[in-house]
């Protein structure tokens, strides 16, 4: 960041990336500048998983501990596949008492052509250990659309 007082510019952020051998990327790493010590300091990072076809299937989100000097678990997402690559679902969890929990998750549909029929979204309850539904989605494709049909009455004239 700019410091307008000394005229200098002074460390405030960074982050790293890492890659693996597809140029995936695996890890972001962020961490803050330590003004009394000069040094970075690790803040958070996300852990990133995929399958045999390259599709993201886990990201993990962890916060860095200064006391213990580790990274402690925070959210976990994990989504699955249909055809085309679409995402048919995805749940993301956080850590509670040394395990992952449930939170929330969403499922999808699609037509033959790929377009998404569907999305339903889900909370997890803790008390009953089951998915509670929380909303849908539904949405329709018609390509005979005209614009008079998506904007009646409204006309635009061009000078």
């Amino acid at each position: 960041n700019y410091d307008f007082v000394s005229g200098l510019y002074k460390n405030a952020v960074k982050t790293d990336y890492v890659y693996n051998a597809g140029n995936l990327q695996t890890q972001e790493t962020n961490y803050q500048w330590n003004e009394t010590t000069s040094k970075w300091v690790e803040a958070n990072k996300y852990d990133f998983t995929y399958d045999a076809s390259n599709r993201l299937v886990m990201s993990i989100f962890s916060e860095w501990n200064l006391m213990t000097s580790a990274w402690v678990n925070s959210e976990r997402d994990e989504f699955s596949y249909v055809a085309r690559n679409r995402i048919n679902q995805h749940i993301t969890s956080v850590w509670s008492a040394n395990q992952w929990v449930n939170e929330s998750g969403d499922e999808h549909s699609y037509d033959g052509n790929g377009n998404e029929l569907t999305v339903n979204f889900y909370l997890w309850n803790v008390a009953t250990g089951q998915w509670g539904v929380k909303s849908k989605n539904e949405f329709n494709y018609n390509p005979n659309y005209l614009m008079s049909d998506l904007c009646p009455g409204v006309f635009f004239i061009f000078v």
